[in-house]
């Protein structure tokens, strides 16, 4: 079976999305798009656009608007059983509220359009929460997922106030821990677009693909250090498109530096690599795709093959244009390990 953890469906147009969304933020919503279009959170050129042409429906619409293409060129066309959905039409906003709301209607959208469909039992969704707003994220967690078990876990944008290990998202790791849901993180700006790197902003795109993976480091570092999953042994969460290389010797480094101060978390019982490879979870694309070829990459996994066999989960990030298709992401790793990259340990994971 191949599962792909990483597919970005969209509405058709801004006014579908909109008629999801509960009011007054409809209507605030409505305006502001009548006076600026959809904008964007970007403060640079993506070369060529975001997504691939062929991925836009000939009747109209974005890329990955019509749940027939997509099936067409991802489900028979490449070979992918099901597919998760990860809608980022709910973009960050200042207010939480604001995003909450967005949240919701991106929800609902999904649910209506996409997971109750001709390939619902080939779709299904996560259910998207502003994380700074943990109590209305609690409730959309609920709200969403007695709605419709074809959502099978919780995306949060991991662009917040402050880095997600803080006690403030503790009750957004029990909700869905008790109801069984991963919690996904997926970027929908570059890294520090939220609040600004230590030294500004970046001016250029090919500046940004390496900082996904600086972004997602220091979320982990936090959630490990401040107790999320020795709190919540139940909880998995999923870093999405930050690429893996960086986790082993991440791994390395925390345990390193907690054997001399264990002292100031005394709430690990264990070393910091341990809830790494029995929770945390990562994606293939953007894998790294080293000039020496996959065996530059698998050096990189020495003496921690074990993330190999269990954490590390098919994507392919369609409908961008540098989406990564099966076949050859396979071809990066040793065939050891190809059913559980697949598809093997993401059907645990999401209980598929």
């Amino acid at each position: 079976m191949t599962i792909d953890c990483d597919v970005h469906p969209t509405p058709h147009d801004f006014n579908e999305f909109l008629s999801y969304v509960p009011e007054p933020w409809r209507s605030r919503e409505a305006m502001a798009y009548s006076t600026r279009g959809e904008g964007t959170s970007y403060s640079y050129y993506v070369p060529g656009g975001s997504t691939r042409k062929e991925a836009i429906p000939k009747t109209g619409g974005p890329a990955a608007s019509d749940p027939y293409l997509t099936a067409e060129q991802l489900l028979e066309g490449i070979g992918v059983d099901i597919a998760i959905l990860l809608s980022l039409v709910a973009r960050p906003v200042a207010n939480p509220v604001h995003e909450s709301a967005l949240s919701e209607g991106s929800n609902r959208w999904l649910q209506e359009r996409w997971l109750h469909g001709e390939f619902g039992d080939r779709y299904r969704g996560a259910i998207r929460v502003c994380a700074d707003a943990p109590d209305r994220a609690v409730a959309e967690i609920a709200r969403a997922h007695d709605a419709s078990d074809r959502f099978n876990s919780v995306l949060v944008v991991p662009n917040v106030l402050r880095p997600l290990g803080h006690e403030p998202y503790m009750p957004i790791y029990a909700a869905a821990a008790e109801r069984g849901l991963p919690v996904v993180m997926h970027l929908t700006r570059p890294a520090g677009m939220a609040l600004g790197t230590p030294v500004g902003f970046p001016q250029h795109f090919v500046e940004v693909q390496p900082m996904y993976s600086l972004l997602y480091a220091t979320h982990l570092v936090s959630m490990v250090f401040n107790g999320v999953f020795e709190r919540f042994p139940q909880l998995r969460v999923v870093y999405v498109e930050g690429g893996i290389a960086w986790v082993p010797a991440l791994m390395r480094r925390m345990d390193r530096n907690w054997e001399g101060l264990r002292s100031e978390v005394p709430w690990l019982k264990k070393p910091p690599s341990e809830y790494v490879a029995e929770q945390a979870f990562f994606t293939t694309q953007p894998i790294e795709e080293p000039l020496e070829g996959p065996a530059a990459l698998m050096e990189a996994f020495a003496g921690a093959e074990h993330l190999l066999a269990r954490n590390i989960l098919f994507s392919t990030d369609y409908p961008h244009w540098d989406a990564d298709e099966p076949r050859w992401v396979l071809r990066q790793f040793p065939a050891e390990y190809h059913g559980a990259i697949r598809g093997g340990s993401a059907r645990g994971l999401y209980k598929l």
